[in-house]
């Protein structure tokens, strides 16, 4: 046995000697990890850096600077990225910014009953308790005005004025916030409606203009879109400190003047009385009707069919000028021979009853 281990020990001393062993040893790299080796780590490969970022590097740089506005993975259009971190249908989470106390409340959280709530009765009023109240006097357009001035003033007492980032982070979430396909489209309706108001003639004559034209009403309509979904958003005071709005843009002020409500009903009430019997009280209103509808019924103020038939539009200057002339002309004719007409049929029937 041990004869036979010094005839391998000779064979492989005669094949392996130590000096080949060696040289190839040193033809080895030396193993990054290697206990042995006492040098420090080879530095990491240099970073390739592409030409184009990656779309995960992009988006995280984006909304770094503008946090998203809406929820892009839903199921629902036009969702508020809030929503993303609720679970609530689209039937709970409509609307909740003009409360935001009642924002998270749902309708399963309720507490549930066998029976329905009963509803206690109130107690009845007494029917002279209408009668007893006060009856405001109704206000004059003058004092409406000076009350909505006076609101105005102290709604911008409370108010801060945006700085110039509000107002760049307010017009970019407007411009590039929401996306066109979240909104909804215009109505073919309306465009229908539109060109039944178009004469045929201006259609031919400026296809470009009417081109133009519809752009243009389709680019403010999804301006107000958008501006009037960022203003629901920005409502809530959580979501102005995420996307660093401090404070919104003032709007302008639109003071609306309402006609007198208590005056509503007796108007109504005398418009249809006179426009049942005013002409079949005597014969006087009858003959000035009869005038009017056989002499003077096709007068206007305003020419319809002389603006139609201009050849070309005009200026406002110029077109203001017509309409006065117009409107004059009718005057004229209405102060020299309508009064007239109605002198002569009043003077032989006013003895009548």
């Amino acid at each position: 046995m041990s004869e036979n281990c010094h005839v391998v020990q000779e064979c492989f001393e005669r094949n392996w000697s130590l000096k080949k062993y060696e040289e190839i040893v040193e033809r080895l790299s030396t193993p990054t990890f290697s206990c042995s080796s006492t040098e420090k780590l080879p530095p990491l490969p240099p970073i390739v850096k592409p030409e184009v970022p990656s779309s995960l590097y992009a988006m995280v740089t984006r909304n770094a600077t503008h946090p998203p506005l809406m929820n892009s993975f839903t199921l629902t259009k036009a969702s508020p990225f809030k929503e993303q971190k609720y679970w609530r249908s689209p039937s709970q989470s409509i609307g909740n910014n003009f409360s935001p106390n009642a924002a998270n409340l749902s309708m399963q959280s309720l507490a549930k009953c066998d029976g329905l709530f009963k509803i206690r009765p109130r107690k009845r009023k007494e029917k002279d308790e209408s009668k007893s109240r006060k009856r405001f006097r109704v206000m004059s357009p003058e004092e409406q005005i000076d009350q909505m001035k006076t609101l105005e003033k102290e709604r911008n007492t409370n108010r801060q004025k945006p700085s110039e980032r509000d107002i760049e982070r307010y017009t970019y979430y407007i411009n590039k916030g929401i996306p066109d396909f979240m909104l909804a489209p215009l109505p073919n309706k309306l465009w229908e409606s539109l060109q039944k108001y178009l004469p045929q003639s201006l259609t031919l004559t400026w296809p470009t203009q009417l081109v133009d034209l519809q752009q243009e009403i389709h680019d403010d309509y999804v301006y107000a879109v958008k501006k009037s979904i960022v203003d629901y958003i920005l409502l809530d005071p959580e979501e102005r400190k995420r996307l660093f709005i401090e404070s919104l843009p003032i709007p302008y002020p639109n003071f609306v003047i309402r006609a007198p409500v208590p005056w509503h009903t007796t108007r109504k009430k005398a418009y249809e009385f006179c426009k049942q019997y005013l002409f079949t009280i005597g014969p006087i209103p009858l003959a000035l009707q009869k005038i009017w509808c056989t002499e003077f019924s096709h007068l206007r103020f305003i020419n319809y069919d002389e603006l139609v038939n201009l050849s070309e539009p005009l200026e406002p200057i110029e077109f203001e000028k017509l309409i006065i002339q117009q409107c004059q002309k009718t005057r004229e004719i209405l102060r020299k021979k309508f009064i007239k007409r109605k002198k002569n049929a009043y003077l032989p029937l006013r003895n009548l009853n």
